[in-house]
């Protein structure tokens, strides 16, 4: 069988040798026990066998040849091999190719991450079905889906999948590395719709109370007065700060830069911040505590993200995340009249589309307006 690596799966179904036919149904011996299984992959291969060779062979031959066969590759199932002399079909490569093409379009490293583990696990669902990554079919895709929602994955991240699949595909049709992209027929997976509520003032005022450190504070201020990423956050420097003008720069997706601006309050955190970190080498705004005395040390997105998630959990707030900060802000700053098109801006939204998906008005605000128009 050349050009073909045998491995040995888990049986799921028995088989039966019926004369010269290779088949997959059930037939125990004497004792209770199934006879040989063939797996479906090895068995379409070994019937190609079988057909080039019966013109050949009288009767017996041909059952015998069978019997042969399947007593050989019993358990044995039958994968294409990568061929050294096509490697740009190799899922590897071609997943390599497509990630370096993301980084140069300027995706966060976060992003690549994502896209790559993805793409890796789509990619080993193919080879178990004998095929690479870019011979999948409508089909395939759909099955994939089908199988993560039945080992319990939420239907966010099925879709996610998706979404990060129909990328790979329509960057792989460009690169003419396929013909055609198998998930443009695979319809978005359904979830429910939750409404995203922003931060109520007494949510506010308990996290603003529960912040350990200065600049823990710090960090929350600059975030309910800018509505910036927590990667945005994460990658700020103390030189793109300007207190005069009371505004700071930030690289934000596709690496382009925007100002975004400060209030008293920020400024004021920010100033303590810096004054209890002291002198030290490191660039970034945001370091370690620990770290304050013994080389000053970037502070990871996970760690900022922990602090956050942990000073909601002392507050009593549910859902205290770095992007439920970034709605507040957006929402506040519409509802306060602020037009969406600038909103758009200091969000550092391509689309207005992505904005309005923040214009959600404050309960409160629609019960108050309600009230007032009917009395």
């Amino acid at each position: 069988m050349t050009g073909y690596e045998l491995i040995t799966p888990t049986p799921t179904t028995p088989p039966i040798n019926n004369g010269n036919e290779l088949s997959t149904n059930k037939e125990t011996d004497d004792n209770g026990y199934y006879k040989e299984y063939i797996p479906d992959n090895t068995r379409v291969r070994l019937l190609e066998v079988m057909q080039e060779m019966t013109p050949h062979l009288k009767q017996e031959q041909i059952i015998l040849l069978a019997k042969t066969l399947s007593h050989i590759f019993n358990n044995i199932e039958c994968i294409p091999c990568q061929r050294s002399g096509d490697p740009k079909k190799h899922n590897s490569y071609i997943i390599k190719e497509f990630l370096t093409s993301k980084r140069v379009e300027g995706c966060s490293p976060r992003t690549i991450e994502a896209y790559g583990g993805n793409l890796k696990e789509i990619a080993e669902f193919q080879e178990k079905k004998g095929a690479l990554l870019v011979d999948m079919e409508t089909q395939d895709m759909r099955d994939f889906i089908a199988m993560k929602m039945e080992n319990g994955v939420g239907p966010v991240t099925c879709d996610t999948y998706r979404r990060i699949a129909s990328t790979f595909f329509r960057w792989a049709r460009n690169e003419h590395y396929t013909t055609f992209s198998p998930v443009d027929a695979v319809k978005p997976v359904k979830r429910k719709k939750k409404l995203k509520e922003p931060f109520k003032q007494i949510d506010l005022l308990r996290i603003r109370n529960n912040c350990q450190r200065v600049r823990d504070r710090a960090i929350v201020e600059l975030l309910l007065c800018s509505g910036i990423r927590v990667s945005e956050l994460h990658n700020m420097k103390i030189s793109d700060v300007d207190f005069h003008n009371m505004e700071f720069k930030v690289l934000g997706k596709g690496n382009k830069e925007r100002v975004c601006y400060l209030n008293d309050v920020a400024v004021h955190y920010i100033k303590e911040y810096l004054r209890e970190r002291g002198e030290d080498n490191c660039p970034y705004l945001w370091v370690q505590v620990k770290r304050y005395k013994d080389g000053a040390r970037q502070w990871g997105i996970h760690g900022i993200e922990r602090m956050i998630r942990d000073t909601g959990k002392r507050a009593g707030v549910d859902k205290c995340y770095p992007h439920r900060f970034r709605h507040t802000f957006a929402t506040n700053a519409l509802n306060k009249g602020i037009p969406i098109e600038q909103v758009q801006i200091l969000l550092g939204h391509e689309k207005l589309d992505t904005t309005m998906i923040y214009a959600k008005v404050a309960r409160e605000d629609v019960k108050f307006n309600h009230h007032k128009l009917l009395n």
